[in-house]
């Protein structure tokens, strides 16, 4: 005889049957909006932590001296930063340094990294859709498919340095920005050679397609060659082979004009880079549906 169905089979049979002949979820995602959000959040993120720097670490520092506080090296002597010591200067990073700004920085980041994060991956399915549709080179879409794990990793990385304390270890607390600037370059690359080799033109109507992009290429130069020098000059410290010497004022004015050229490039132009194209992208339309597969439920499509 056979064997008594389980009611909970008929339970999850009858419950596949209903979702293979559900509707599917449909949504549309316009890429650039969540390069938009991250840049948003990321100097709302700089914001908060210059609130808390001076007004939570600054005022309290002789105090928590006074109270034997070992964890915090107070009083905060801005002139004696872990910072200062191995490069000659503050950065914007010095503002989640310190304890509690670091904690409520970190609580933050996340707002920055999911929609980056969001938008490497979509922005390589939109490269995947025109380069089926023969829009794009087979070259880019390879170059493309080998940067996105690297952009991922790295970008996902680069929380650690709310992990690594500046005051312990310096080197590790820096690496990570390191891979921050190495990913937003292939970004950078990478939205500049989908604009150049596209079979569409792609250009700013005002300035034509030759000056459009003659001034893409000008911008990458720039980024590319402000990040070779930041990196470099950290490596050489890092390797106890200094090519600057950070002691010297001139040297530290220009590893600090560097840094500060490198934000610019990095995190204010492509904002506004990403508010332009964001008017004139072809959005993601995303659906999503159950369909029978060997009895289980599997997803969907991508226009």
């Amino acid at each position: 005889m056979p064997s008594a169905r389980d009611p909970s089979d008929e339970i999850a049979g009858a419950r596949r049957e209903k979702r293979f002949v559900q509707a599917a979820v449909t949504f549309t995602v316009a890429t650039e909006t969540l390069r938009l959000v991250t840049y948003a959040m990321f100097w709302l993120m700089v914001g908060c932590a210059i609130l808390f720097h001076n007004t939570l670490v600054l005022p309290k520092g002789a105090e928590a001296c006074e109270a034997g506080d070992a964890s915090c090296l107070f009083p905060v002597n801005m002139a004696n930063t872990p910072l200062v010591r191995m490069f000659g200067y503050n950065n914007v990073c010095i503002n989640w340094d310190y304890t509690p700004s670091r904690e409520l920085t970190a609580m933050i980041y996340p707002f920055v990294e999911y929609p980056l994060i969001a938008y490497a991956v979509l922005d390589y399915i939109q490269i995947y859709r025109d380069y089926l549709d023969k829009e794009l080179p087979s070259w880019f879409f390879k170059l493309a498919t080998g940067a996105l794990p690297i952009k991922i990793l790295l970008l996902s990385w680069f929380r650690m340095i709310f992990v690594f304390d500046s005051f312990q270890n310096t080197a590790f607390h820096t690496l990570p920005f390191q891979g921050l600037q190495v990913s937003l370059v292939l970004v950078a690359v990478q939205n500049s050679l989908y604009w150049t080799t596209h079979k569409s033109p792609l250009y700013v109507k005002q300035l034509g397609q030759a000056w459009t992009h003659r001034l893409i290429w000008a911008y990458v130069a720039c980024l590319l060659a402000v990040t070779a020098f930041k990196i470099t000059v950290v490596t050489s410290i890092f390797a106890n082979k200094p090519i600057l010497d950070i002691h010297d004022d001139f040297s530290a004015s220009l590893c600090a004009f560097a840094d500060r050229a490198w934000m610019l490039l990095a995190a204010v132009i492509p904002f506004f880079l990403a508010a332009y194209e964001r008017r004139i992208e072809v959005p993601l339309t995303i659906s999503m549906r159950a369909r029978a597969n060997g009895g289980e439920s599997s997803a969907t499509g991508l226009l």
